[in-house]
């Protein structure tokens, strides 16, 4: 087998290693679960055509009792069936995927069946069972393409699938024209890495490999989930508006599940906090803790925590003082120094200094106390 064929297979199965942890230590399966596992998948494949490499076939006869090719057609016909279910898993929708996985599974085991009972047809069904998972795959892909966009995730899966389409249409004509569609010692992992002794077409399989596993590392919005670069690269504290209806900053792992519970809920619950945020500044309620607030919106307590923590551009201390000096602002307005001090109006926001409180009164309004009166 050529250098390069070995030299891209073993940055295959690297690249796909590498894909396998970082997509499993971001929780990844979350946001889109077939596609860990199908990561799973090719990175064993590659390992087991690496192993078989360096491998000694007397020894592993001697030690094992069995053929090396043997065992590695029998593992290699297992997990190359599930390739086409984790195809339609990708995308699959709750109202057809019953439907089409036992579609699948039936497929799956009449390849098995085939395999088992040496017929010369196992490797036509797994061809059909490929050619229909990716082909109603493609169809759905695309007429859902506009959620899918969302997630910089079409043409990756675009691309999955239709290469797979070429992919095993070219191996049917390729084993059409050498004669070797129904020799028996042809088996199926044949079909989808190499198909001639010089190993070229694992080479083009193997770079097909490099390539989704760098797609995949190089997308931060797939490693991560859409979460990642949903936030607005806006450092400047805007002084009206403090809230943003999505998120504006990379959410830690310990919120992840927390976050794919409230998502749908999150413009909502910013709604909600801006319309007790005017109360307030119009003295109308008083509130000093998320506590407090979470009460009266009628929401957890951990879910006001988190939207003050991810869609708020202040830290709850910073956001009480910025609310407290437009109330100020608001009471000034008001008349509130008409019978009282700006001494006055200091302690009532819990300053013992008039000048810290018309310093940072100024900092927030961008106009002094007086000013107003």
């Amino acid at each position: 087998m050529p250098l390069i064929v070995i030299i891209s297979t073993a940055v295959s199965s690297i690249l796909l290693f590498l894909t396998v942890v970082i997509l499993l230590k971001n929780n990844t399966k979350i946001y889109l679960k077939s596609l860990w596992s199908l990561c799973v998948l090719f990175f064993i494949l590659k390992s087991i055509d690496l192993l078989s490499i360096f491998i000694n076939p007397a020894s592993f006869y001697i030690y094992f009792g069995i053929f090396f090719k043997d065992f590695h057609q029998f593992i290699l016909i297992i997990l190359i069936s599930f390739f086409p279910i984790l195809l339609i898993n990708l995308i699959r929708e709750k109202s057809n995927a019953r439907i089409l996985n036992t579609v699948s599974f039936f497929f799956t085991l009449l390849t098995y069946l085939m395999f088992f009972l040496d017929s010369n047809f196992f490797r036509i069904i797994y061809i059909i069972h490929c050619l229909f998972a990716s082909i109603i795959s493609l169809r759905a892909l695309i007429f859902k393409r506009v959620k899918y966009m969302d997630h910089n995730i079409f043409k990756f899966l675009s691309f999955i699938y239709a290469t797979t389409i070429f992919f095993m249409l070219f191996t049917t004509y390729y084993l059409f024209s050498i004669n070797k569609m129904f020799e028996n010692d042809m088996y199926i992992v044949t079909t989808i890495s190499s198909f001639s002794g010089d190993g070229y077409h694992k080479l083009f399989l193997n770079i097909c490999l490099i390539s989704f596993s760098l797609y995949i590392l190089l997308t931060k919005k797939i490693l991560h989930g859409k979460y990642y670069y949903e936030y607005e690269n806006n450092t400047v504290i805007n002084k009206k508006n403090h809230w943003n209806n999505v998120i504006i900053k990379k959410i830690e792992k310990k919120d992840i599940k927390l976050y794919e519970h409230i998502q749908t809920k999150i413009s909502k619950i910013v709604l909600d906090l801006n319309k007790l945020e005017l109360s307030y500044i119009n003295n109308n309620v008083l509130f000093s803790s998320t506590e407090e607030i979470s009460q009266l919106i009628n929401k957890r307590v951990i879910d006001v925590e988190f939207v003050f923590k991810y869609n708020n551009y202040l830290t709850f201390k910073k956001y009480m003082l910025k609310i407290n000096m437009l109330k100020a602002a608001t009471l000034i307005k008001n008349g509130f120094l008409k019978s009282n001090s700006v001494t006055d109006l200091a302690k009532l926001f819990g300053y013992s200094s008039r000048s810290a409180f018309f310093t940072k009164f100024k900092e927030i309004n961008g106009y002094s106390p007086s000013q107003l009166n």
